[in-house]
């Protein structure tokens, strides 16, 4: 009895480790593209990494990752986003939970410049505890 029991133990940490070994750490999900921009909706949309954002638009900060091996999913993550002013301080911080499905991913957070201010700014992207990538820019009139 004793053995069969060490026995479906033995089973289910194998089955258990396994379900753990097939999530990638985030250390293998690799930024190849990360930029600020301005926006708005459809034809109007720019893609075009910028240092200068108008009070008046709405900000985003889009990152574009990839990782190895292509087949598996990276799963669901947190994403945090923290923009710190000038002087080094936290003025925001959003943050949600996405879907790393199918790699290259792209994802992005959008913000109204006006709740900043203008000003210069940095904002850190963060997947779970590590800084992905951080964007300088300044917010102008």
């Amino acid at each position: 009895m004793i053995e069969k029991t060490t026995c479906l133990l033995i089973i289910a940490a194998t089955i258990a480790l396994q379900g753990c070994a097939t999530r990638l750490g985030v250390e293998q999900i690799k930024v190849t593209r990360s930029y600020v921009t301005n926006g708005g909706t459809g034809p109007r949309f720019e893609w075009t990494p910028m240092t200068s954002i108008h009070e008046k638009d709405t900000l985003y900060v889009v990152t574009h990752v990839r990782w190895e091996p292509v087949a598996e999913s990276a799963g669901a993550r947190t994403v945090t986003w923290n923009w710190y002013s000038q002087d080094n301080k936290i003025v925001a911080t959003r943050s949600m939970v996405l879907k790393f499905d199918k790699t290259p991913y792209q994802f992005w957070y959008r913000f109204p410049a006006a709740n900043l201010g203008v000003g210069k700014y940095r904002v850190d992207t963060v997947i779970e505890t590590t800084v992905a990538s951080s964007q300088q820019f300044d917010i102008v009139p």
